[in-house]
């Protein structure tokens, strides 16, 4: 019985330090709920909502002739739409990596992305912000790596920009997020009791 109790917590603590965060990619496929009426979206465990919306807030987008493609669906935000992330059912995680871009091709039509992402990580009440610069043309993907967005509550994308003689209803496209879980408190307290179990058995046998 203690051989099998201590092969259990060794599956539990090797869990929580490596596949127990739950690292995985927020894509924003096909399977996902998109919520009209609230103006939200649910994706990869994740709910995205639209807490500063213009008269667009989102859309789902593949690749179309005029809207840069990357081969999977991709979350728009449009007319200066800020887009509030969170973990369903709550709970901490960390925000690792993502991608942004704009939305048009057509360089006519530079009014119609962000000049920047503010990405504004709150972690117990201290914010965490980076500001990412996106490319004015080609309206294309970037892919950005995070090193500090950990342990967050929440995170906010805003966007930004620099000339508004270009026009107040800009957008930007999200995907491909790089996300972790952190393990709740109780799941250390529930291992510590186990292994405090395997200890005790140990010492009886």
């Amino acid at each position: 019985m203690a051989g099998r109790l201590g092969l259990v917590l060794a599956g539990a603590v090797f869990a929580l330090f490596t596949g127990g965060t739950a690292a995985g990619q927020v894509d924003f496929d096909e399977g996902d709920a998109f919520v009209w009426g609230g103006q939200s979206v649910l994706s990869g465990g994740y709910s995205f909502l639209a807490v500063s919306q213009g008269p667009l807030a989102f859309a789902q987008i593949d690749a179309q002739p005029d809207i840069v493609g990357n081969g999977s669906r991709r979350l728009l935000a449009g007319n200066r739409t800020e887009i509030a992330m969170t973990r369903v059912g709550g709970g901490k995680f960390d925000l690792l990596g993502l991608s942004l871009g704009g939305s048009w091709t057509d360089p006519d039509k530079r009014f119609r992305w962000a000049d920047a992402i503010e990405i504004v990580g709150s972690s117990g009440g201290t914010p965490i912000m980076r500001r990412v610069d996106l490319l004015s043309s080609p309206a294309r993907l970037q892919s950005f790596l995070l090193d500090d967005f950990v342990g967050l509550d929440s995170v906010l994308f805003r966007p930004v920009r620099y000339d508004t003689a270009l026009g107040s209803n800009y957008e930007f496209v999200l995907d491909d997020l790089r996300v972790a879980s952190v393990p709740e408190p109780e799941a250390w307290l529930m291992l510590g009791a186990g292994l405090a179990l395997l200890a005790l058995r140990r010492r009886q046998a």
